[in-house]
């Protein structure tokens, strides 16, 4: 949870300063948040990984 916390931060920091907008950056804040953690799941090899598993279908 930290990883995540930490990732959003850093990643909206320099957004902000790059003069994205707030959508922009919460934009950007998340994509790095989930990708770093899905990154971090495969390489300690935890699988399936959960938003693959819990995938909303219809």
């Amino acid at each position: 949870m930290s990883l995540a916390a930490r990732s959003l931060h850093s990643a909206f920091l320099r957004a902000r300063k790059s003069g994205f907008d707030y959508v922009g950056v919460l934009t950007i804040a998340l994509v790095t948040a989930l990708g770093g953690g899905t990154l971090r799941r495969c390489v300690f090899g935890n699988h399936p990984l959960y938003w693959i598993a819990h995938a909303l279908r219809k």
